[in-house]
C-alpha cells in the first residue's frame, strides 16, 4: 500500500489492518511496557515483552515479529547495542527507538546504530498509529 493510500484510510481501517501483527516492546520500566501494551493490544496487535536488549536479541524471530519498540536506556544490553547487534545479524525489520529525551545527540546516536525512527515517551497514540502504518502497511 502506498503512503498516499494510507492517508485516505480512517483510523478504524488502519487499526483493523494492524490486528494480529506481532511486535516486541523492550523497556525495563514496567509502567512504560504496560502503557504501550494497552494501546497496541486494544488495536489487536500481539505483543511480546523484553526487559533489556539481550532479551530482545534472544526472543526476536524475524519471521514472526514485524517491528521492535526499543527503549534506549536498559540494563545488561542497552537499546543502542541491541539495535546494532540486530542490524549486524542482517535483520532489517523496523526498530523504533523509545526515549524520554529530546536531545538531538541521543536521537542521532539511535539512528546511527540502525534505528528506523525515534519515538518520544510518553507516546501519543495518533503519532504511534501513523508510525505503525508507515512501517507496517506502506
Amino acid at each position: 500500500m502506498l503512503n498516499e493510500d494510507l492517508k485516505t484510510l480512517s483510523k478504524d481501517q488502519k487499526i483493523a489492518m494492524l490486528a494480529g501483527v506481532k511486535v516486541i516492546v523492550a523497556d525495563d520500566n514496567s509502567l512504560n511496557r504496560i502503557a504501550l501494551r494497552a494501546v497496541l493490544q486494544r488495536w489487536g496487535m500481539v505483543v511480546d515483552f523484553a526487559g533489556n536488549g539481550q532479551e530482545v536479541i534472544d526472543i526476536l524471530d524475524s519471521a514472526a515479529h514485524k517491528l521492535v519498540f526499543m527503549d534506549l536506556n536498559m540494563p545488561i544490553v542497552d537499546g543502542y547495542m541491541a539495535i546494532r547487534k540486530i542490524r549486524d545479524s542482517g535483520m532489517d525489520l523496523p526498530i523504533i527507538a523509545l526515549t524520554a529525551s529530546v536531545s538531538k545527540a541521543i536521537i542521532d546516536r539511535a539512528m546511527l546504530c540502525g534505528a528506523s525512527e525515534v519515538l518520544h515517551k510518553p507516546t501519543d497514540p495518533t503519532i504511534l498509529l501513523d508510525m505503525l502504518c508507515t512501517y507496517l502497511l506502506a
